[in-house]
């Protein structure tokens, strides 16, 4: 079987710190790889380092996007369309990989079966690897996609390894989307069949840095990412009626759905909400939609800077929406 790995990253505006991830990429004890870096475009001096790069070894690639649209996603799909290896992993260009990472992947992998993903441990770090913490919450475990649609997952997307022949036939990058589009591949993913399990007794081999500063998070509550937040949201609701499904999985949706009512209502958007409530697919319950209409009556009229008004209604939202008691990134990360 072939054992090379492709590693994804797109990049843009990272020359900063780039230097960091690339020296963990060379660091590889695995040694079959390839590096395919998509420069987003670039007004800093990242360009010229990732070619830096490419210059001092081989294995790397470095494209710059020409097409649109402009973000990650359209970079990393035109990142594997050149590429050749057997399997995939993704890499922003923030973080870092463990040594053994590659070598560690590749082995579990290719014990995997034919339509499964495995994922790995993953640790999130501020400034440096010697204080790490633990993505997961080790003692409150959640199935794979449970923890997609609360936005909890066992292992982020950089988590992974799909072996490319899955990738091609049940995965791809919407483009269209300017947030939340691990959770849009991750749960489409899951109802095409794709089955996501974690590699036993793996160590965690991938190290995510949080970044303020991340796109992902910037301007997260405005008009344009909320629409792309819907979008997801009416895919999810749509495959959820044609799937099977637990109590936990439609629980978690309806959160999201009325989360997105929320930010909606305080985006002044009574009338697209309402009429959005109104799509036959989007299955709440009757106390879900009350809720929902008392989130936009009561922003709508002013009424929730009412302390009594606005203490019913999160009594309300604590009713109906209890809050997942898994942490992500909470548990502190001692060396073995």
């Amino acid at each position: 079987m072939n054992d090379k790995v492709a590693i994804i990253t797109p990049s843009f505006n990272r020359g900063y710190i780039i230097g960091e991830t690339a020296e963990s990429v060379f660091a590889q004890s695995h040694e079959n790889w390839e590096w395919i870096i998509v420069d987003d475009g670039s007004t800093d001096d990242s360009w010229d380092l990732i070619q830096s790069y490419a210059k001092r070894d081989s294995r790397v690639k470095a494209f710059q996007r020409d097409r649109s649209p402009k973000g990650a996603c359209t970079c990393r799909n035109i990142a594997i369309a050149h590429s050749n290896a057997n399997w995939l992993i993704f890499l922003d260009t923030d973080d870092l990989l463990h040594p053994d990472c590659l070598k560690q992947r590749l082995s579990a992998a290719q014990c995997a079966e034919e339509s499964e993903v495995r994922f790995f441990p993953t640790l999130v770090f501020e400034k440096n690897t010697d204080q790490c913490w633990l993505w997961d919450d080790p003692h409150l475990p959640t199935e794979w996609l449970e923890g997609v649609l609360t936005m909890r997952p066992p292992a982020p997307g950089s988590g992974t390894i799909w072996p490319r022949k899955l990738w091609d036939s049940r995965g791809g990058w919407r483009e269209d989307l300017t947030v939340w589009q691990d959770i849009e591949l991750h749960s489409r993913a899951h109802w095409n069949g794709v089955q996501f399990h974690p590699a036993q007794d793996a160590f965690p081999d991938f190290f995510i840095r949080s970044s303020p500063d991340s796109l992902s998070r910037v301007g997260f509550h405005s008009k344009g990412k909320l629409e792309s937040r819907m979008i997801i949201i009416e895919e999810c609701w749509k495959s959820l009626k044609q799937h099977p499904s637990n109590p936990s999985e439609r629980q978690a949706l309806a959160t999201m759905t009325l989360n997105a009512i929320k930010n909606g209502s305080h985006l002044g958007l009574f009338s697209e909400m309402t009429s959005w409530l109104q799509l036959p697919h989007l299955d709440l319950t009757s106390q879900e939609l009350s809720l929902a209409r008392l989130q936009l009556s009561a922003r709508r009229w002013k009424l929730d800077r009412i302390p009594l008004v606005r203490k019913h209604i999160q009594q309300k939202w604590n009713a109906t929406c209890p809050e997942s008691p898994r942490k992500l990134g909470a548990h502190p990360w001692t060396r073995p």
